[in-house]
């Protein structure tokens, strides 16, 4: 390209050398266009790179509004709640100073009042508290009562290894050190002798 645009700086008439510069212009063109396509945004590897990248924020922009939207929410939510127990709170002290009135007796404000209940109800919770603790632990020591008498009516087994031998009834140890049957007949020498050998033979 740039041989031939010198030469037409010096020859403007040179038609060969105006086409071949046509020529080449349209060639670079097309590698141009073939290039921007495979490396531009429409595909390709690094299109397809940015493709993710920019799905990938675009997903964390959206985690991120509803995330957002979500503690609002909450908040909005926690703040309804307090607004309908405050006023619920409000009407008891009122219910409560219109029966005093009736009685003639003396009527709180509403503070003196609010902080009386919350001294009342902070020693009803620890009450609360104390006594499902108090539950509970009674649960396991009744557990642990019927556990241990399970144990108690379940017969203990002894292994006939760590039985005293002068100590079991109907039982004695022979010779060779086995433990059988007080009713079981040990021979003893001479016996065998006299009985001679009694292995079975082949007819």
């Amino acid at each position: 390209k740039a041989d031939l645009s010198a030469c037409l700086k010096l020859d403007a008439a040179n038609k060969e050398a105006k086409a071949q510069l046509r020529g080449v212009l349209k060639d670079l063109e097309e590698e141009k266009k073939k290039y921007a396509g495979f490396l531009g945004k429409g595909g390709g590897l690094y299109g397809d790179r940015e493709k993710e990248r920019a799905q990938r924020d675009q997903e964390k922009k959206v985690a991120a509004a509803t995330k957002k939207r979500q503690e609002e929410e909450k908040k909005r939510q926690a703040e309804v709640l307090a607004a309908e127990e405050l006023k619920a709170r409000r009407k008891r002290w009122e219910d409560i100073c219109v029966e005093r009135m009736v009685k003639h007796q003396h009527v709180q404000s509403y503070e003196e009042w609010d902080a009386e209940e919350q001294v009342r109800e902070a020693a009803e919770a620890e009450a609360k508290k104390a006594a499902e603790k108090a539950k509970k632990e009674k649960e396991k020591k009744e557990k642990e009562a019927a556990r241990r008498a399970k144990e108690a009516a379940e017969p203990e087994v002894v292994d006939d290894e760590e039985l005293d031998a002068s100590l079991v009834r109907g039982y004695k140890t022979t010779s060779d050190g086995r433990r059988t049957s007080y009713f079981n007949n040990e021979l003893d020498e001479k016996s065998k002798a006299l009985i001679g050998d009694i292995t079975p033979q082949k007819i």
